[in-house]
């Protein structure tokens, strides 16, 4: 068989296969093939396959992410991370900039950012008070803070009259991004710029209204 002859395999997955999983099951086997690179690929900022190149030769596994549009996007990314830093209540308010990783990042598993702070382990949304610089900055959507306050009634009646044509994100809440539009009021989108998200810490719950920038504003 080609397993029996070839110095290298590569196999091409479907985009929802779970990374974690697949590593875990490859460093089982038994075949004499060691995991050595695995790409995301991806179009407009969703993943369209996944790919394994497995080989005979020892070396440290590498993680490659590009999207189809420009392939001069191509980068690497080190499986072995730092543990994230996670931003503490009390110094939510202290951030400029609210971060959101497309599907391409946050299925290679990188969730350690240089100079950010993750909200919670199950929400991957980041802070910072620095814009996003480099071949990664492709990768997040880029938003300045302009006002953050408690999840509670008196929070959304503000803000859905307040941002009243803005987009609506819901992470790690209990409710869809549809759901938190219509608690809202907004029924339609209007604003290009005006984006709120609906989030959660690992203590508590907040909305946050923002603008999008790009990363050389």
């Amino acid at each position: 068989s080609i397993a029996q002859v070839s110095p290298y395999l590569m196999l091409k997955l479907s985009p929802m296969a779970d990374i974690i999983m697949l590593r875990n099951r490859l460093s089982e086997t038994q075949s004499g093939y060691n995991l050595l690179s695995t790409g995301i690929i991806g179009l407009k900022g969703e993943v369209k396959e996944i790919l394994l190149l497995l080989g005979r030769e020892t070396k440290e596994e590498q993680f490659y992410i590009v999207n189809c549009e420009s392939p001069e996007s191509l980068m690497s990314i080190p499986t072995k991370m730092p543990v994230p830093q996670f931003v503490a209540d009390s110094d939510l308010s202290g951030f400029r900039y609210l971060l959101e990783p497309d599907a391409l990042l946050l299925k290679t598993g990188a969730h350690t950012m240089a100079n950010a702070f993750k909200l919670s382990p199950d929400c991957h949304i980041y802070l910072s008070d620095e814009l996003m610089q480099g071949a990664i900055a492709q990768h997040f959507k880029i938003f300045e803070i302009l006002e953050l306050r408690p999840f509670d009634k008196n929070s959304i009646k503000l803000f859905g009259t307040k941002y009243s044509g803005a987009a609506v994100t819901a992470k790690a809440l209990p409710l869809s991004s549809e759901e938190l539009a219509k608690r809202l009021k907004i029924n339609k989108t209007n604003s290009v710029n005006i984006h709120m998200f609906g989030v959660s810490t690992s203590q508590n719950r907040y909305l946050i209204a923002c603008r999008k920038v790009s990363a050389c504003d």
